[in-house]
């Protein structure tokens, strides 16, 4: 089961303020004790996160919000730390959704998600990756953040272009990119903006990025709110 650390905060992520809130967490504050790192899972499961969702309409058309790009760090044992957005399909909302697979209910969510990450050891790149129904779970990394984008916004867009059928696109100072007539069969219900962080965090670092111009759209009204 992967911990949350937060669902619900002001839309402005740190590291510092994810660390300081696991440890209080962790800590029994009854007592004095010598505080500890958190271990946020491994590569594929139990990932640390900070975030702010919606979930207020049964299925979403498309999401888009503005991150600031700010200076990240993974050293082993982290590995990896992004800032980016969810467009989900989760499980326990939709039992009977596309991402069930012939199970009933559905036994893991589905989700497209974009941002930029660094991980470990490498330098920080802009992705979107895809949790399709059944499990598989395909990453694209596109490429370097470039040096004169930091402090600036990255817009970041999941829309919906036919049935079955999605597109994405990411774009930044120096940086643009985008495709469509992406394969994902789902229904998405629940759209998600922050931090995630998986390994050790106190081998990892970020400044704060902000997430303003947040909107969405429903397929009963396809126009951006």
């Amino acid at each position: 089961m992967e911990f949350r650390a937060i669902r619900r905060f002001a839309v402005r992520v740190s590291t510092a303020f994810l660390v300081v809130l696991l440890l209080v967490l962790s800590l029994n504050l009854w007592q004095p004790q010598i505080a500890f790192a958190k271990i946020c899972g491994n590569g594929q499961s139990g990932h640390c996160y900070g975030e702010w969702w919606w979930s207020v309409y049964p299925h979403y058309n498309g999401s888009y919000t503005d991150i600031t790009i700010v200076p990240m760090g993974c050293s082993s044992p982290c590995l990896f730390i992004t800032d980016e957005m969810w467009l989900t399909e989760e499980d326990g909302l939709q039992p009977n959704g596309n991402c069930s697979n012939g199970n009933t209910p559905a036994t893991s969510p589905c989700w497209m998600e974009a941002g930029y990450y660094q991980q470990v050891n490498q330098g920080e790149d802009f992705f979107w990756a895809h949790q399709e129904p059944g499990g598989l779970f395909l990453e694209h990394d596109q490429g370097q953040v470039p040096s004169g984008a930091y402090g600036y916004n990255a817009s970041i867009e999941i829309w919906h272009t036919g049935v079955a059928l999605w597109g994405q696109s990411i774009t930044a100072p120096g940086f643009n990119e985008g495709s469509t007539g992406i394969g994902q069969a789902y229904s998405p219900n629940l759209i998600m903006i922050g931090q995630e962080l998986a390994g050790d965090s106190t081998h990892a670092s970020a400044e704060t990025a902000t997430f303003t111009d947040n909107k969405y759209e429903t397929n009963t009204n396809p126009s951006w709110y």
